[in-house]
């Protein structure tokens, strides 16, 4: 997940579109993510941190703290992002920022 957000942070838009879960790629399409997370960006160059973990086998939450300085405030954005197992390796099965009106049971 730390990856899809520093991805999006040096405009690697494919590679952060390959961390999504395969649901959530076939609810958006790789030509919607791409103009939705470029115009939206601004919204991942603050600084994370990983506030909560918690879940289950296969499917974890895990919030993230976008810092707005340089310490911890009430200000500060959680975002929670559902990661599912899939294979060797955990992918994003939640619309980051609900940018794109994706339907939580998608992922």
């Amino acid at each position: 997940m730390l990856y899809f957000w520093r991805h999006i942070q040096y405009q690697n838009y494919a590679a952060a579109y390959l961390l999504l879960l395969n649901e959530l790629k076939e609810a958006i399409p790789y030509k919607k993510f791409l103009p939705t997370v470029a115009n939206a960006r601004s919204l991942f160059l603050v600084e994370p941190t990983i506030e909560s973990v918690f879940g289950r086998q296969g499917l974890i939450v895990v919030d993230l703290r976008a810092k707005q300085g340089t310490v911890a405030t009430g200000s500060d954005e959680i975002i929670g992002f559902n990661l599912r197992r899939h294979g060797g390796s955990w992918q994003i099965a939640t619309d980051p920022y609900n940018l794109f009106a994706v339907p939580p049971e998608v992922g």
